[in-house]
């Protein structure tokens, strides 16, 4: 309303701002004796919520009087979630309404954390949190606890338990609220929510009781769940020296316990929370505890949740110990865990293979040494499972990822383009109908836009001169295929594009003195970017070609005669609307300026644009020099 009159907020909602409040605080509070009444709770929870983030200045004091109502909710049902919801094996999900939204308790916990993350990102009411913190960390890291009926779930799909417990999760359950919470009070409160989770961590485990008894070892899961998606912030105030935590002693009371005891989602969550804080560990027994626990948990038939757990900590682990000295401490353990995750990633499926590839890309850039001696081996279980996933895109990211890292071991490269390249290049020439990537006649994937990026890290990574397979086999296959694709696929045009840029960068003179069927791989290469500047061609087209001609003008200099390519990119060039493409093309001119400013001052004085413009004015022209441009070209330089 306030769009179409300014004055309608203060004149007609602000009169009634406090009544209406104090009406929904009321509405909140009453007792519960239906369902249906969470979901009033939670609308009018919601309704606060938002007030609180469109009029902060005029919802001061009525925060601080819908807080101890929104408090006793929270903290007088945290039992009752307990008994009713995280131990009960009978448990069933809440009923949704005509809407889709969820109609019981969870719900409204939902709409409690989002109200007081609303208060946390507004600076007027941190003090009120600031106050309280430790006792909302102490309710969260309750709601954090496993459900039973959760359990029963993930035991029978372990790929819905890592995306559960995922940070960018979309599944909403209590859990996962309290953990996004946690995030954004960290994010928030620093030093503050570390001290506060301290305290709200030791009051949990000094009042728990014996973790072998009943359902004890949830509380231990929540809590090292609550330490591990706080770990950059824990491990900031603890490197600042601004709070005071003894980890060797939460080491000896909660993770050493924990891992002797027979339960899957507390064993794995302890390897992985306690890999985030390997450099914490008080001794060196410990550290050798935690690697022959995560070596032990890669092997076949160990329970999904503490395998899940290990491929995290081995990802962690390898993350935290940065430096090559402090690496060293893996070496040893490097020998079992990089062979039990190639094993592993042969029987995944879905986000347990992403994660097993993640793991494993790390781990071998610890000891590339393992897979440099069956490299053969390795490249070929990689490849395969490129072709047998090529439906999957994150997958095939991933899968790349580790290629990527093989490529940059001198021992594997050969390897790599015995047998990778081959397999590649199979799919390169094969048509669009056949692309492993095809669903379907209508399914427009095409694989081959991977392919090529691929090969383009291939050749980047591979030292001058390139090898045969890359100068004889990729680069005409790569020039053929984006030629043939240049009015249909503007993904191949960009990916094929920059295959060939990167044969001229690591090979140029193999490339302009190659032969293909009486062309030189230099003619072959200008009549690419003559296509790619056709009138008739997208302008993105004109993106890719510029950055080609910049590079033939970089390797060349002047001496190549390209006044026609230069002439076609200036016509390009009055013909663009996009600002990107512009500035692509306007780089073209700014190396040639780099290389031979007087030469390429008659060059562009001797030439007119289709507008009749001279062509020196035009590319120097007020409209040229744009900031973006500009910024460009400081880059470049």
């Amino acid at each position: 309303m306030d769009t179409v009159d300014h004055a309608a907020n203060e004149n007609l909602l602000f009169p009634i701002l406090p009544g209406l409040v104090d009406t929904t605080i009321s509405l909140i509070g009453k007792p519960v004796t239906a369902r249906e009444d969470f979901k009033l709770q939670t609308e009018c929870v919601n309704f606060l919520s938002k007030l609180v983030q469109t009029f902060p200045k005029q919802m001061g004091d009525k925060v601080s009087s819908a807080l101890p109502v929104l408090w006793q909710l929270l903290t007088k049902n945290a039992e009752n979630h307990i008994t009713t919801v995280v131990n009960n094996p009978d448990y069933v999900e809440d009923d949704v309404d005509s809407d889709g939204s969820e109609m019981g308790f969870g719900s409204l916990v939902q709409a409690i954390f989002e109200f007081i993350q609303a208060l946390t990102e507004r600076k007027k009411y941190k003090a009120m949190i600031r106050k309280v913190l430790p006792d909302v960390l102490f309710y969260l890291i309750t709601y954090l606890s496993i459900p039973e009926y959760q359990i029963e779930l993930w035991n029978e799909d372990p790929d819905k338990y890592v995306e559960d417990d995922d940070e960018d999760s979309m599944n909403y359950t209590v859990r996962t609220g309290a953990m996004e919470l946690l995030i954004d009070l960290a994010t928030e409160l620093k030093t503050t929510y570390v001290e506060g989770l301290m305290n709200a961590i030791t009051r949990h485990i000094s009042t728990c009781g014996n973790i072998n008894e009943g359902y004890n070892w949830k509380l231990y899961e929540a809590c090292a769940t609550a330490m591990n998606i706080s770990g950059d912030v824990v491990e900031e105030c603890l490197d600042a020296k601004k709070v005071d935590f003894n980890f060797g002693a939460f080491y000896n009371t909660v993770v050493l316990p924990g891992l002797n005891v027979d339960k899957p989602y507390l064993r794995g969550r302890l390897i992985w929370m306690t890999g985030s804080y390997v450099k914490r560990l008080p001794s060196e027994e410990s550290l050798n505890t935690l690697l022959e626990v995560t070596c032990a948990a890669l092997k076949p038939g160990t329970p999904a949740p503490v395998m899940i757990g290990a491929m995290k900590g081995v990802y962690a682990m390898c993350a935290e110990l940065a430096e090559p000295e402090e690496k060293q401490v893996l070496h040893k353990s490097m020998e079992h865990i990089i062979p039990s995750l190639f094993d592993l990633a042969g029987n995944m499926e879905g986000d347990l293979l992403m994660l097993c590839l993640d793991s494993l890309r790390v781990s071998v850039s610890i000891r590339p040494d393992i897979v440099a001696v069956e490299a053969d081996k390795v490249n070929k279980f990689l490849v395969e499972l490129f072709v047998k996933h090529a439906s999957d895109t994150f997958v095939v990211s991933q899968v790349n990822d580790v290629l990527i890292t093989l490529a940059e071991i001198p021992e594997c490269r050969g390897s790599i383009q015995n047998n990778v390249v081959p397999v590649l290049m199979q799919i390169l020439k094969s048509p669009l109908s056949t692309s492993p990537k095809k669903q379907s006649e209508e399914d427009e994937e095409d694989m081959r836009t991977e392919v090529l990026d691929l090969l383009t890290t291939f050749i980047r990574k591979t030292p001058p001169p390139l090898p045969d397979v890359y100068i004889n086999e990729v680069f005409p296959a790569a020039m053929a295929l984006t030629i043939g694709c240049i009015k249909d696929s503007t993904a191949i045009l960009q990916s094929g594009g920059e295959c060939v840029r990167a044969c001229l960068a690591q090979g140029f003179q193999q490339v302009t003195t190659m032969n293909i069927n009486g062309v030189t791989g230099m003619e072959y290469t200008m009549q690419l970017i003559a296509r790619m500047l056709d009138p008739e061609v997208s302008e993105y087209g004109a993106l890719y070609s510029g950055r080609l001609v910049s590079s033939l003008i970089k390797h060349a200099g002047t001496a190549l005669n390209i006044n026609e390519i230069l002439q076609a990119v200036l016509n390009k060039l009055t013909k663009c609307e996009s600002p990107t493409i512009q500035q692509s093309l306007l780089v073209v001119f700014i190396k040639l300026f780099n290389h031979d400013l007087e030469g390429s001052m008659s060059f562009l004085q001797s030439i007119n644009t289709p507008t009749g413009e001279n062509g020196l004015v035009f590319v120097l022209n007020p409209g040229a020099r744009s900031k973006r441009c500009l910024q460009e070209s400081t880059r470049l330089k």
